[in-house]
């Protein structure tokens, strides 16, 4: 059985909070907000962020920090992420930093919104920091993120409100009711499964070297390639270059956006070649196939691909499946769900759908009873 450590993650409304008295009760880490959006966009910061976090390394509980993401570019993404550096400024961050990704008006696209999302990593590994996590409902992880193309190394915080996690996760968002003691009002607990998290003493993330001579800022070559350099990813060079991951990638056939090494060559612009027209007919699923690398080697796209074959998950494809590469969309069978009417609660959508409310709060990532009219309920 997996070592298992107790914590919170808090934010403001929970506010003063007695962290003596949450570690005589058994809790041994807390993840505590910091900032939300970028300084030009919603310019958060928890007022309590800064007293929170010397209390809590007082009394002898793991700090980690955490930032909420609303980004809609890899440049916003960055800013996001030195907003969140910013005011970090003055605090020796001995634990992990997390991105808290569940915004339900976040990029629809799953490629998309997972180019962002490590662009704020790159610039946090950029200035330094190595101890970085992921923060995310179950529902929203498997849907709307593409974890194999997340930046490698990233603990996975999840949060499932059930008597289990149904995935893999480092740590596991469990409740978001619970009464600790130190803490007025109800609180986030969490499960961790790796002793990292529960030290209080981990090391610091080794400070970035600073480079004797200022490095010239890249420009984008006219001759239409970028040869990489050591410590490149494609998102930084896409930001640096005025692209994105998604472009790059189609463009010099790259299956896993985060495997690029020194020396390579990337086209960052179409040849003067006619276009790669769509094929028609069907292909085959292999072993190691991805969607994105059958879409740019057809001369179509992932997005294309999914509604043709009426995928709902463009990471979960299986050896041996066919898929149609023209043609019209295929008809998706939508989730059934019940549209909130006035008066409705929870509990009587579950008598009418003959289910119960902790299933329904489950399957829509509620944390409360609380809907609103018009509002779709998931069955």
């Amino acid at each position: 059985m997996l070592a298992q450590y107790k914590g919170i993650d808090i934010a403001s409304m929970q506010g003063h909070v007695d962290f003596n008295k949450v570690k005589a009760a058994g809790y041994s880490f807390v993840i505590i907000k910091a900032t939300e959006g970028s300084e030009a966009g919603s310019h958060y910061i928890n007022p309590y962020f800064r007293e929170s976090v010397r209390n809590a390394e007082a009394a002898g509980l793991a700090v980690h920090i955490y930032h909420f993401f609303r980004g809609i570019s890899d440049s916003d993404a960055r800013s996001e992420a030195d907003w969140f550096l910013k005011n970090l400024a003055g605090i020796n961050v001995k634990g992990y930093l997390f991105c808290d990704v569940e915004a339900k008006n976040l990029n629809p696209n799953a490629g998309t919104l997972t180019g962002f999302v490590n662009a704020f990593f790159d610039q946090l590994a950029k200035a330094g920091h190595a101890k970085l996590g992921i923060y995310s409902g179950l529902y929203f992880f498997r849907d709307r993120l593409t974890e194999s193309a997340l930046r490698p190394g990233l603990l996975k915080w999840i949060a499932q409100y059930n008597d289990h996690c149904d995935r893999k996760a480092d740590i596991w968002q469990h409740r978001s009711d619970a009464s600790v003691p130190g803490i007025n009002g109800r609180v986030d607990e969490n499960i961790a499964y790796t002793s990292a998290v529960a030290s209080a003493s981990a090391p610091a993330a080794k400070p970035a070297n600073k480079p004797t001579s200022k490095p010239k800022p890249a420009s984008k070559p006219s001759s239409g390639t970028y040869k990489v350099r050591p410590g490149d990813t494609l998102s930084a060079i896409a930001g640096r270059l005025g692209t994105n991951v998604q472009a790059l990638a189609a463009l010099n056939g790259i299956r896993n956006v985060n495997l690029i090494k020194p020396g390579q060559v990337l086209r960052l612009k179409k040849t003067n070649h006619p276009a790669k027209p769509a094929a028609s007919g069907t292909y085959t699923v292999r072993s190691g196939d991805t969607l994105s690398a059958i879409a740019a080697k057809h001369g179509t796209t992932v997005s294309r691909l999914a509604a043709l074959n009426g995928i709902r998950n463009p990471n979960v494809i299986r050896v041996g499946q066919v898929l149609k590469l023209s043609g019209s969309a295929a008809k998706r069978a939508g989730r059934p769900y019940h549209k909130v009417a006035s008066g409705d609660t929870l509990w009587d959508i579950a008598q009418r759908h003959h289910t119960t409310v902790q299933q329904l709060k489950n399957k829509n990532h509620l944390s409360t009873d609380t809907i609103y009219p018009g509002q779709k309920i998931y069955l």
